[in-house]
């Protein structure tokens, strides 16, 4: 018995017995490309059947809409005539002219405010801010007033100034550039 022991050495087959044992021995490369050509046929058999039936049943919905279209189609008609003579008396009400209101709304502007004949403490451009003429305070306190030539601030350019006490009467000309006041209270036209 060859192989049963352990160390045991039993000579292989001769040249000449592996080229007759390789003739009988069955050869199965055949077996992959069948087994691969049969599951190929079954997929294709299933897809058809697939299609066949998926095509018998959109020809059995289609022919169910068919008898559904037929019944509904007298339905439909009356429906489509209520609703042309719906449209006939729409356009004849449409048709009929409609009045046009327009309004017309005019807005004027106030004119710019003109200079001032009264105002409080401050400096302000004369012709410009407040008309020249005669003014009087009303202050009671202590009050400072300056005509000016320009509104730069200067002490040059005072023209006229004054301290006083309780109310003050000035004249500012129509030349002054500027007037300027503080203390004393709101200043109004005379004259």
């Amino acid at each position: 018995m060859t192989g049963q022991y352990p160390g045991a050495h039993a000579p292989g087959p001769s040249t000449d017995q592996q080229r007759v044992l390789s003739r009988w021995r069955p050869k199965r490369q055949w077996l992959p490309a069948a087994v691969a050509a049969v599951a190929g046929a079954a997929v294709v058999a299933v897809i058809a059947v697939v299609i066949i039936q998926g095509k018998n049943s959109a020809n059995r919905d289609l022919a169910y809409e068919a008898s559904k279209a037929k019944h509904s189609e007298s339905i439909y008609a009356d429906e489509l005539d209520a609703a042309n003579k719906s449209i006939g008396s729409l356009k004849v009400s449409l048709a009929k002219p409609t009045p046009t209101i327009t309004a017309t709304v005019t807005y004027t502007p106030p004119p710019p405010p003109g200079p001032k004949t009264t105002f409080d403490d401050g400096t302000y451009l004369v012709n410009t801010d407040i008309q020249p003429g005669t003014y009087k305070s009303d202050g009671p306190g202590e009050c400072y007033w300056a005509r000016l030539s320009d509104a730069s601030g200067s002490l040059d350019a005072i023209i006229a100034n004054d301290i006083s006490t309780g109310p003050a009467v000035v004249t500012i000309a129509a030349s002054d550039v500027a007037f300027k006041s503080s203390g004393c209270g709101t200043w109004t036209l005379t004259q």
